[in-house]
C-alpha cells in the first residue's frame, strides 16, 4: 500500500532564515542580536579596481561604503590598480554611471559619514601620485597597513 500523498511544506533552508533574521530590523531574538552585534562590530574593507574606464563599477564600491558609513559600520574602501586615480584631485568629477550620483558626490557623503578611503601604494607609485596629488581623507598605504586590516578581523568586500 502507497502512502497518501502529503503535499511538502517549503521551508527555508536553515542559513536563509538566520539571513532574513538579520536583515529584520523588528527581530530581537537572542542568536539575531548577538549575529548583528558580531558583524558590526567588524570593518568592512571594499575593494575598488575600476577607475574612469567604468563608472559604475568605480562608484558600486562608494554606494556601498556610504550606506555602511550611514549606519555607523566601520568601511573603508581601499583602491588599487586603475582605481588609485579616483582619490586625486579632479578625477572623479567626470565619473556618472547611468542612475547614479556623480562618484565625487557619493565619495565627498562617505567622506563626511566617517569613511576612509585608502589607496594602494605599490599601485600609486608606477601612476606618479603621491600624497600631494590626493584629496582630503585619502591616503597612500602599503601592503603592510592591509594586511594588519584583515588579521585585525576586517571583512573583504569585492564588489565586480
Amino acid at each position: 500500500m502507497v502512502p497518501p500523498h502529503r503535499p511538502r511544506t517549503r521551508r527555508q533552508p536553515r542559513r536563509r532564515r538566520a539571513a532574513n533574521a538579520l536583515l529584520d530590523p523588528q527581530e530581537s531574538s537572542p542568536v539575531a542580536t548577538h549575529l548583528k552585534e558580531i558583524l558590526m562590530s567588524k570593518k568592512l574593507l571594499i575593494n575598488c579596481v575600476y577607475g574612469q574606464e567604468d563608472a559604475e563599477r568605480a562608484t558600486l564600491p562608494f554606494i556601498v561604503a556610504n550606506v555602511a558609513a550611514t549606519a555607523d559600520q566601520e568601511s573603508l574602501v581601499f583602491l588599487t590598480a586603475e582605481a588609485v586615480r579616483i582619490a586625486t584631485r579632479g578625477y572623479a568629477e567626470p565619473i556618472r554611471a547611468h542612475g547614479m550620483k556623480p562618484l565625487a558626490e557619493v565619495m565627498q557623503s562617505y567622506l563626511d559619514n566617517g569613511g576612509t578611503i585608502w589607496a594602494c601604494g605599490a599601485c600609486t607609485g608606477p601612476r606618479g601620485i603621491t600624497e600631494a596629488d590626493l584629496i582630503p581623507g585619502a591616503k597612500i598605504v602599503t601592503a603592510v597597513n592591509l594586511v594588519e586590516q584583515l588579521a585585525a578581523g576586517a571583512v573583504p568586500l569585492n564588489l565586480t
